[in-house]
């Protein structure tokens, strides 16, 4: 009887390793996922005419769908994605001519992320992506100014690294770091003729969470 158990026993081992092996080798390469990302953002202050624009900080969020082109079997990945983008920030004008108000931007980006595991849980990720944006800009408008912009689109850019943590099969939250540059955008006074170009490239701390992997 017990010789009978021991050669069923070693019987399972002996069908179970090799369906592990071929799960490991069927096991599809890479996957769907889902990202959210969100944080605080600033930019460089602008000259506008006779007078300096500074910005407070503001924020920005973010929604993608991706990629990854390998498996979770390999220490290095690669994500492609397609992003959307929207960040908002207050000016803080205080000059004679006030010729902003407020900056807001859309984009719509594709993506290039490589992911290196560490060990573990933890991750690194450095990447970039180009796309366009569109502005939304708050601009002065009354009987002594008249202040126009450009809506776009303008060709955008941006790169980013960070850190990540795996918390399941299928999650990971990260914080990292991104840069964000838009084609500088000319605003112009209708009434007086002033016009100068305003800064768009952001700097933006964010954190993130991401599904599917």
């Amino acid at each position: 009887m017990t010789k009978s158990i021991w050669l069923f026993a070693l019987a399972l081992v002996l069908i179970a390793v090799p369906e592990r092996g071929s799960a490991a080798q069927n096991r599809p390469m890479g996957g769907t996922y889902l990202r959210v990302n969100g944080g605080l953002v600033t930019t460089m202050d602008s000259t506008g005419p006779d007078e300096d624009i500074d910005f407070d900080e503001g924020y920005l969020v973010s929604g993608a769908i991706g990629q990854r082109m390998l498996s979770q079997r390999y220490p290095l990945n690669f994500d492609l994605e397609i992003e959307g983008l929207w960040s908002s920030l207050e000016a803080r004008d205080d000059a004679p001519i006030v010729a902003l108000d407020d900056v807001g931007m859309s984009g719509a980006f594709l993506n290039g992320t490589f992911d290196l595991r560490l060990g573990g849980r933890l991750s690194a990720y450095a990447g970039a992506g180009i796309g366009g944006a569109w502005m939304d800009l708050d601009t002065q408008r009354d009987a002594l100014y008249d202040f126009v912009d450009e809506d776009g689109p303008f060709l955008a850019w941006q790169a980013k690294a960070g850190l990540s943590w795996r918390v399941s099969r299928r999650s990971a939250l990260s914080v990292g770091y991104r840069f964000l540059s838009v084609e500088d955008i000319e605003i112009e006074d209708g009434v007086s003729g002033a016009d100068f170009e305003l800064e768009t490239e952001q700097h933006a701390i964010e954190f993130g969470f991401r599904w599917g992997i």
